[in-house]
């Protein structure tokens, strides 16, 4: 098996046990989304919800869980259902944050309620790190023991809300092919979140390794024990969905957002 991702990816974050890092739960991360797009510190999101700040942490951590009144708020909040916020990935939507009736505050009446600044406002901009890893979209790309590093700037608030990942945990890949279309198209350039490597979300994007090349994939766990079922998106692809042995797939991350080029 080629290492050139393995090697760059240990080389990016030297130091973090890998073996340690679990995805977070799903409402973990709708909070801290929640939170950010609301432009709350965690002080001032547990006064909105009406409980401690010491459960914000824990909730964002994946500790523990809100169970009645406190979900049932930051549902209201997020402006879906209990059950969406809970178990579906959550993204906020335009118009900026909402109150308990669903119409967008008034932030000028209301400043008490929520601070207009975004959370990260004194980070100003992230620099990420652009890998030329030419990761396929078709039958896979051999990676290479070495890749060509660059920076891309992004705005911080705008990461918080698309990945509640620390920035240095986030990197830029670039698809090639179209297999899938109309996801991802040919060159696009695609948002890796590295502390998503394990299969825990069903039916999600993800950059991986098949033996050793690289692809970008939707993964989905096959009925067949032990096995992994390989997905293209496009309906047009010859083999859209191949079966592999788990050992056979080592996912680098999964894939948050993707930049099309027009």
């Amino acid at each position: 098996m080629q290492a050139g991702i393995f090697l760059g990816e240990l080389e990016l974050c030297r130091g973090l046990d890998y073996a340690s890092r679990m995805s977070k739960p799903i409402l973990a991360q709708n909070i801290a989304a929640l939170r950010h797009s609301l432009g709350m510190n965690q002080t001032q999101f547990a006064a909105a919800i009406g409980t401690q700040q010491a459960n914000i942490s824990k909730w964002e951590k994946g500790a523990t869980a809100p169970e009645g009144d406190n979900l049932s708020a930051l549902a209201e909040l997020a402006g879906v259902s209990e059950r969406e916020f809970r178990d579906l990935d959550w993204v906020p939507k335009a118009g900026g944050a909402r109150g308990p009736n669903g119409r967008p505050l008034d932030l000028k009446r209301a400043p008490e309620q929520f601070p207009t600044r975004g959370a990260y406002d004194d980070v100003g901009a992230v620099k990420l790190k652009c890998l030329n890893l030419e990761l396929a979209m078709g039958e896979g790309t051999d990676l290479a023991e070495w890749f060509e590093e660059t920076e891309v700037s992004f705005d911080a608030n705008w990461l918080s809300a698309i990945s509640p990942a620390p920035f240095e945990r986030l990197i830029i890949g670039r698809g090639v092919g179209d297999s899938m279309r109309p996801t991802i198209g040919d060159q696009d350039d695609v948002l890796i979140d590295l502390d998503q490597n394990e299969l825990k979300r069903a039916d999600r994007v993800y950059a991986i390794t098949i033996d050793g090349a690289g692809a970008v994939k939707r993964l989905m766990p096959s009925p067949e024990k032990g096995m992994i079922e390989v997905v293209s998106d496009n309906p047009d692809h010859p083999a859209r969905v191949r079966t592999y042995p788990k050992a056979m797939i080592r996912i680098i991350g999964r894939v948050v957002w993707s930049g099309r080029r027009h």
